[in-house]
């Protein structure tokens, strides 16, 4: 009886994870899927009388400061006009109720006064996350190219992207991950990657992976924000740098080789996962935003 119990916990577990990439397939940027649950939860609460009806396209939201979790922050409830006999942080905390009540092991929600609503991305979602990135990539819409020509920043793009496929090379030369390339020699995705423990926990909690994830999350979120008036202002060399020494305190503080891939493997292949997310999102940024070559090697 035990047993079965175990046997159904690991279906729904395996079914969950599968809907879930499949969500992550439609819609890559991490935003763009919390905005698709917070704005349905947002309709509910609308059509049950306890917010004014409103426009589901003008739901606020945005990426929170590191904080070691990937966190993402609506004022929706801060910006209606309540009803008559509902305070504010009522309508939020139903809100977050019915959001966290359709979303069981892929957000936690919480409400902060006045009225804010909280929503963290558990490691369950965002190994969905970097499980689909990794094995499929992604393609970034092209939109007219940046002006900003500071050489030596898009250099210093160019010698991590470079260096990032230096050393996914050496990794697949030497068995410790299996990629995909593309006829022009791109790293194209990776064989299925170990991204978390036998607690669903990710393998990656060192801060500084923890902060490169965070930057990678929240540049795919630019990349594909195809609001006009965001992509304007949007200074790609500035967040393309920041990407940069993200990973460069990644690279000198998280190792791969020697005692790591020898005492946990695993480890050692979900750091090389980053590596890829890494690639591919500068690989991006240089050709679909900078309009400069993504070299191979330097």
């Amino acid at each position: 009886m035990e047993q079965d119990k175990i046997t159904l916990s690991i279906n729904i577990f395996t079914k969950l994870y599968v809907n879930l990439l499949l969500l992550f397939r439609e819609k890559i940027a991490i935003r763009d899927f919390v905005y698709r649950f917070l704005a349905s939860s947002v309709s509910v609460c609308t059509i049950h009388g306890e917010i004014r009806p409103i426009e589901v396209k003008k739901v606020p939201l945005y990426q929170g400061r590191y904080n070691y979790q990937v966190l993402y922050i609506s004022g929706v409830v801060l910006a209606m006009s309540l009803s008559h006999n509902s305070s504010v942080m009522e309508v939020a905390q139903a809100i977050a109720g019915h959001l966290s009540h359709n979303c069981d092991n892929l957000l936690n929600v919480v409400v902060v006064p006045p009225g804010w609503i909280h929503i963290h991305l558990t490691d369950f979602t965002l190994a969905a996350w970097l499980q689909t990135v990794t094995l499929d990539g992604f393609d970034v819409p092209e939109l007219d190219f940046s002006r900003e020509q500071d050489l030596s920043v898009i250099f210093k793009i160019q010698y991590v992207h470079a260096r990032c496929v230096s050393l996914l090379r050496t990794a697949d030369r030497e068995n410790l991950i299996k990629l995909i390339y593309t006829n022009s020699g791109n790293v194209l995705s990776a064989e299925s990657l170990p991204w978390l423990n036998g607690n669903n926990q990710l393998y990656l909690h060192h801060h500084d992976e923890r902060f490169l994830l965070h930057q990678l999350i929240k540049m795919v979120d630019i990349l594909f924000d195809n609001d006009c008036k965001h992509y304007k202002s949007m200074n790609w060399l500035e967040a393309g740098y920041k990407l940069c020494q993200a990973w460069e305190k990644f690279w000198s503080s998280c190792r791969i080789w020697g005692e790591v891939k020898t005492d946990t493997v695993e480890l050692s292949q979900s750091r090389l996962g980053l590596l890829i997310v890494t690639h591919l999102v500068l690989k991006s940024l240089l050709e679909r935003r900078l309009g400069v070559v993504a070299p191979l090697e330097l």
